[in-house]
């Protein structure tokens, strides 16, 4: 069941939170979220994590929609100014649109 379809049935909704990983590859939270699918109803996917530089929260999101679960995407805007942060949020906002949620 989908996060929206949980939420929508008034059911209680239990999410995961992964750390995306130091570097480029999706491979390590693919394999996380494969591990949680029968578990969670969604994941939540951290951005900037501990202020360490770590694969970006919307990569790591795609890779885990791509493992059949749905993300919920963190945005740290904590030591971004609001014009550095306004394409990011409208470039995530399409990606939603796009998605088939």
């Amino acid at each position: 069941m989908s996060l929206l379809e949980r939420l929508g049935s008034g059911g209680f909704a239990v999410t995961a939170e992964l750390s995306p990983p130091r570097g480029a590859s999706v491979a390590q939270i693919t394999a996380a979220a494969d591990g949680l699918r029968d578990w969670v109803d969604a994941v939540n996917v951290t951005d900037n994590q501990g202020s360490h530089v770590r694969l970006a929260s919307w990569a790591g999101s795609l890779a885990v929609l791509a493992a059949g679960l749905d993300p919920v995407l963190q945005m740290t805007c904590r030591t971004v100014t609001a014009s550095r942060c306004s394409p990011t949020c409208s470039g995530r906002r399409r990606w939603a649109s796009a998605t088939s949620w």
